[in-house]
């Protein structure tokens, strides 16, 4: 949890520093019930400078959480920020 913490204050960092609307700054781990199946764990993003993310299904929350944080080192990659 903390490293995820520090990934998304990261990316808070960054995006603030120019003009950025709210939604750029949430990421989502969603329980998705479907078609009367076990759940699923889905990694959400529905922002404007990185664009829409989904990632998964994932079996379990800490599968999701890791995938987030992959998703993350990645945008920062992206834009050359060192964590």
């Amino acid at each position: 949890m903390e490293e995820l913490l520090k990934l998304t204050d990261s990316w808070y960092q960054l995006v603030s520093k120019d003009h950025h609307k709210d939604r750029d700054c949430h990421f989502y781990i969603e329980q998705r019930w479907s078609y009367g199946q076990e759940p699923k764990w889905y990694v959400n993003h529905f922002g404007y400078l990185a664009g829409d993310i989904e990632k998964g299904p994932y079996e379990t929350y800490e599968e999701a959480a890791e995938a987030l944080k992959k998703v993350l080192k990645l945008l920062l990659k992206k834009v050359d920020i060192t964590i």
